[in-house]
């Protein structure tokens, strides 16, 4: 019995460092496990930031889309103000401009009026003279006459003699002054 007992007493020596052996390898794992169970929890609060950032990034790209919205709308408004602006002063420039050409276009008439009714004045002046060197008989030494040009019934001019050309007004101006000047 001794020896049956010394046998249970190395069976169960023998179970109890199986057991210690066992249980030692059941360690292993077990803190393998909580390793794990750890990573895992810091992976879901990863995984959760994550998340939050997301929805914080989409609030943000709204925000955003809204603001590019708003801008892309103030554009607009701005754009069109600024086309009334310029529709507005085109239209007051063409008015005036229109005005100025009305007022222009009337001293301009005026002008012309005046030009004709002044080239009146130095035909009939001219006419005048011409009858007037008519009647002055023409010599050897005379300087400024009348010619008529074309013939008996061509247009009467004043004609420089001595030149053989036709007379400017200033040589007509001075030989009548020095004729009513004698």
């Amino acid at each position: 019995m001794n020896s049956n007992k010394a046998v249970l007493e190395k069976d169960i020596e023998l179970l109890n460092s199986e057991k210690a052996k066992i249980a030692s390898e059941l360690e292993s794992p077990n803190k393998e496990k909580a390793i794990t169970s750890s990573a895992v929890e810091l992976f879901n609060k990863e995984k959760s930031t994550l998340a939050s950032e997301k929805i914080q990034l989409e609030a943000d790209v709204e925000l955003l889309n809204q603001e590019k919205d708003r801008l892309h709308t103030a554009v607009e408004l701005l754009k069109e103000e600024l086309s009334e602006e310029k529709d507005a002063f085109i239209h007051s420039a063409i008015i005036e401009l229109n005005e100025s050409f009305h007022e222009r276009e009337k001293a301009l008439a005026e002008n012309e009026k005046v030009v004709a009714r002044d080239n009146q004045e130095l035909r009939e002046a001219q006419q005048e003279l011409i009858k007037q060197m008519e009647s002055v008989k023409v010599t050897r030494n005379t300087v400024i006459g009348v010619k008529r040009m074309g013939g008996e019934s061509g247009d009467q001019v004043l004609w420089n003699f001595r030149e053989k050309r036709r007379a400017t007004l200033k040589e007509v101006i001075n030989f009548q002054w020095n004729i009513t000047g004698k």
